[in-house]
């Protein structure tokens, strides 16, 4: 079985319910402020969650077709990144200074979700780091002109 974090990159689905990724990179294109929803209090940096790039989510798929001697194997990097340093992370890729607005918490929305991807390292190495899959995927979003 195969566990995902939030995964992220290239065509992401902004409609989606973990699409904040692809709706900032698209939302920096077109100069809109990026609401950046609370996690406890409002102003706060937002929820926390593991952020894992689609190309380490295709490995584990991949090597899943053919059978891995673990039952459970957590997708994700081990990396606490929160909404804020999301909106950052892909302003700075873009080169863009963000306006950055404060909503409350939305409910329904967990705290903090992060999970523990040693197997993961274990059979695969190294996931790809935030700042590299937040580049590459505001690179496509650019290129690609897909702000709309």
């Amino acid at each position: 079985m195969l566990r995902y974090a939030n995964v992220y990159g290239p065509r992401q689905d902004p409609h989606g319910e973990a699409g904040v990724v692809a709706i900032f990179a698209k939302r920096l294109l077109r100069s809109a402020p990026l609401q950046i929803n609370a996690r406890r209090t409002t102003g706060d940096a937002g929820c926390v969650r593991d952020y894992v790039y689609v190309s380490d989510v295709a490995k584990a798929n991949l090597a899943a077709l053919t059978g891995l001697q673990q039952p459970v194997v957590n997708v994700g990097t081990s990396v606490a990144g929160d909404t804020e340093s999301i909106a950052t992370g892909l302003a700075n890729a873009l080169d863009i200074r963000p306006t950055l607005t404060r909503g409350p918490m939305r409910a329904g929305d967990l705290e903090r979700s992060v999970l523990d991807n040693s197997i993961f390292t274990q059979l695969f190495g190294e996931p790809v780091a935030l700042t590299e899959g937040l580049a590459k995927t505001a690179q496509w979003y650019r290129r690609t002109g897909e702000e709309s």
